[in-house]
């Protein structure tokens, strides 16, 4: 009886009519289909919002109803499926409300309508497939549109008055989630303004979701600020791809503005290269914090646990991530390959050696401090100390102040860390080289202060070099003395040179024999030249490539001289151009 298609035109009237008048809103439903009492199958369902725009359009919505609440006048859905679905959720300008609030409001005040039922949902189960969801925000700018093949919930509680809603697990298979952003919000707060910073803005009241489990297999997720230009060489803020994205978690909560859970797996590829073969920790995310504890995050080459804490004004502040997000980090043994984030700074892509990190940072990408850092990398190379950096991303203008307790490193491992970046063979001769004391400046232009211990002696410095890595160019002033260096063997001329102890002052340039061009006052306690050992010499002269002019003033037991003139040693029978008093 309930098949024929006069009652079932009754019953479609009589259900569109419950519903209009439980939900305040126009109604329609194309066919209705009754089974065993408590099951309808709605077909071509449509509920209009209060401007009469679709709020909800469903191909096919499945509805079980409680049997015994019919007689009670209820009608209670259990199970709700919706196969071809549209959901419209938006707030458009000068609306405070989303336009979806005034069913949650008709639906949480329980009230009997006109038509003597009451509609109640206490649902069991969720099934979505093959729906669309468009979330527009005209007070935030945010144009959000997904697509969703598969959602699956089972529920354990719900209450429309708070609202609040507890799940078993919730699985969503495939889904493909773009957001469009008109306009960029500020990212650092402006007394002048009253930005929204909610975390999502489902809810003027308060919202909140908990599920015991969660699963999201195989996203896609697109970010776009509409109208900006695009960078295709390196990760663009305003143009965010990430595919491949699969979320496992335990117990999560989303109450108000804060999520808390337990990551058990987050997998990503974003488009310029970028990759997170496996994340997890347990974490709290707010619009103001975020902070993950027992943090493992996997990259194709790079293992790093710490605990870690992010602090913003909003979460746009994200994406000027380097200047706008604060963080505050325990790193615990990891290993970290600067290859794994080249795509956000193509100056890594350079580094050929993966580090081992430990130590304690604090503030931004840009500026920030690392205390009790111990990096490792190479066959023998290591780096302890306190460490504030300015300037990151940009290395070579990348301001360093780094007070070493320990820097030790030799040419072969210097020589493979950065391939853009190749001292001089003669600095092969040093050995294994260690440093205690200060280093500030920029990589190509600082002050080195402290005690350089090598296999050929020590040397303590108070010296600004700039241009390094490239030794015909480079340049430097100040102060640099030795108690003992076999400058012969670091020079390659050990026939004719060897140990020197000294005190001197210089500044110059070039660090090769054919670039060398600089000045020099010196005390020299102790030189070997030419199978002579020198004691007690005052100098003060000109290097220029290989030749020396100036005046050197020996006053020892065995030697008195007063040198006016030039050594030159480019040829293999040295000449020598003297004054001697």
């Amino acid at each position: 009886m309930l098949r024929k298609p006069s009652v079932q035109t009754k019953v479609t009237q009589w259900i569109t009519g419950i519903l209009s008048d439980n939900l305040n809103t126009q109604v329609r439903i194309g066919y209705v289909d009754i089974d065993f009492f408590n099951t309808l199958m709605l077909r071509d369902a449509l509920i209009l919002d209060q401007q009469q725009d679709t709020l909800l359009y469903a191909r096919e919505l499945r509805v079980d109803i409680a049997l015994l609440s019919i007689w009670n006048k209820q009608l209670i859905i259990e199970n709700l499926k919706l196969n071809d679905t549209y959901i419209g959720l938006m707030r458009k300008q000068g609306q405070s409300d989303f336009n979806y609030q005034f069913i949650l409001d008709a639906l949480a005040g329980g009230d009997t309508t006109s038509s003597g039922f009451q509609v109640l949902i206490a649902l069991n189960h969720l099934e979505l497939n093959q729906s669309r969801i468009r979330y527009g925000d005209h007070k935030n700018a945010l144009d959000l549109h997904i697509s969703l093949p598969t959602i699956d919930a089972n529920i354990d509680s719900m209450d429309l008055q708070r609202p609040f809603f507890a799940l078993k697990n919730g699985l969503i298979e495939s889904p493909v989630i773009h957001v469009l952003i008109q306009d960029l919000p500020q990212t650092k707060p402006d007394e002048s303004t009253e930005t929204d910073t909610a975390l999502v803005h489902l809810n003027t009241k308060t919202f909140g979701i908990t599920t015991k489990s969660f699963m999201m297999n195989n996203a896609r997720f697109v970010y776009q600020v509409e109208h900006a230009a695009l960078d295709t060489t390196m990760f663009d803020v305003n143009y965010i791809q990430l595919n491949d994205i699969n979320i496992h978690t335990g117990y999560v909560a989303f109450v108000g503005d804060s999520i808390t859970g337990d990551l058990h797996h987050l997998s990503l590829a974003e488009s310029c290269g970028f990759r997170i073969d496996t994340l997890k920790g347990q974490f709290r995310v707010t619009p103001f914090t975020t902070e993950i504890n027992n943090m493992l995050l996997r990259l194709p080459r790079s293992r790093i646990q710490d605990d870690i804490q992010l602090t913003y004004y909003n979460f746009p502040a994200f994406l000027n991530f380097n200047q706008d997000v604060n963080i505050r980090t325990t790193i615990k043994q990891s290993t970290i390959d600067l290859r794994d984030i080249a795509c956000f700074a193509t100056e890594l892509q350079s580094f050929n050696e993966p580090l081992n990190v430990s130590g304690i940072i604090r503030g931004s990408v840009s500026e920030f401090k690392g205390k009790h850092m111990h990096i490792t990398f190479g066959t023998l190379s290591t780096l302890k100390g306190d460490i504030n950096i300015f300037g990151l991303p940009d290395l070579e203008n990348t301001f360093i102040d780094f007070v070493a307790t320990e820097l030790r490193s030799n040419h072969a491992d210097l020589n493979k860390l950065n391939k853009r970046i190749q001292l001089p063979e003669v600095i092969k001769n040093l050995g294994t080289i260690s440093f205690n004391g200060n280093y500030t400046g920029f990589i190509n232009d600082f002050v080195a202060y402290g005690a350089l211990h090598t296999d050929l002696g020590t040397m303590v410095s108070d010296l600004n070099m700039k241009n390094v890595f490239t030794p015909e160019k480079a340049t430097y002033v100040g102060t640099l003395s030795s108690p003992y260096f076999n400058l012969g063997k670091f020079s390659g001329a050990d026939s004719l040179l060897g140990k020197i102890s000294f005190n001197s002052r210089l500044s110059g340039t070039g660090l090769t024999s054919k670039s060398l061009d600089g000045s020099v006052i010196a005390v020299i306690n102790e030189f070997d030249f030419n199978q002579y050992r020198y004691h007690d010499i005052d100098i003060n002269g000109a290097f220029h490539q290989q030749d020396f002019t100036g005046r050197i003033q020996i006053a020892a037991p065995n030697v008195n001289l007063d040198f006016i003139g030039t050594f030159d040693w480019k040829e293999k029978d040295h000449a020598y151009h003297v004054l001697i008093t």
